[in-house]
C-alpha cells in the first residue's frame, strides 16, 4: 500500500513548476487553469519526469486529452473520494508499469 506523505498546493503555474521538482512527489492532481496560466508546461514536465498525474477541473478537457489521453480526468465540483481514489489508481498503475520494465536479472 502506497502512503502518501506530503501535499504540496500551487495557486501559481511557477510555483507548480517548482513543486514538480521535488524528490517527495509522487503523484500530482491538476486543474487545466492556475489563474491566468494554463498548465500545459507543468504536465509536460511531469510527464518528462515519470511523476503520474490526474487532471480535476471544470474546464474543457479535449485539448489536454488529446495530448494526454491516459491521463484521468475527475470532472469538478469533485467529491474528495473520486480524487483520491484516482490518484491511487495512477500511483498503482506507474508501480505496475515500473516492474515491468525492470533491468532483467543476468547474476544467475
Amino acid at each position: 500500500m502506497t502512503v502518501l506523505r506530503k501535499v504540496f498546493a500551487a495557486g501559481r503555474l511557477r510555483d507548480a513548476l517548482n513543486m514538480a521538482e521535488h524528490p517527495a512527489l509522487s503523484a500530482a492532481v491538476i486543474n487545466l487553469r492556475l489563474g491566468a496560466d494554463g498548465t500545459e508546461a507543468l504536465c509536460r514536465r511531469l510527464d518528462r519526469l515519470g511523476i503520474p498525474f490526474i487532471f480535476c477541473t471544470r474546464h474543457d478537457t479535449t485539448d489536454a486529452r488529446s495530448k494526454w489521453p491516459r491521463v484521468p480526468v475527475v470532472p469538478k465540483p469533485e467529491a474528495s473520494g473520486a480524487v483520491v481514489r484516482t490518484v491511487a489508481g495512477v500511483l498503482h498503475l506507474g508501480r505496475r508499469q515500473e516492474s515491468n520494465h525492470a533491468a532483467p536479472n543476468h547474476d544467475r
